[in-house]
């Protein structure tokens, strides 16, 4: 009597590509996720199973984050340059920051 022993597994496949994103800032970034089923008898019969498969969900959610918080992020900085003395003895005023 042969038994039938059963795996399954997640396999998750992700291209972050960071750096790249940061270099070419209109690439898209995404995730992929699968569910492979191994079975010893039948190891050529087992397609994974894709349960996410989304071009473009790292570099949404990034994008989302930083649109909410390049304001506090500008702030910041606002405050911390302009602290007195803080450029080399000089005292900086009228601060602009434009954050892309």
């Amino acid at each position: 009597m042969q038994s039938k022993m059963t795996r399954r597994s997640l396999l998750f496949v992700s291209s972050l590509g960071l750096l790249a994103g940061a270099i070419n800032a209109h690439a898209a970034t995404g995730a992929r996720v699968f569910l492979q089923a191994w079975n010893p008898l039948t190891i050529d019969q087992a397609p994974p199973i894709p349960l996410l498969d989304h071009p473009s969900l790292v570099s949404d959610t990034l994008q989302e984050i930083w649109t909410q918080q390049r304001p506090k992020i500008c702030q910041r900085l606002r405050l911390e340059m302009g602290v007195g003395g803080a450029a080399r003895g000089e005292t900086l005023h009228d601060i602009t920051c434009l954050l892309d």
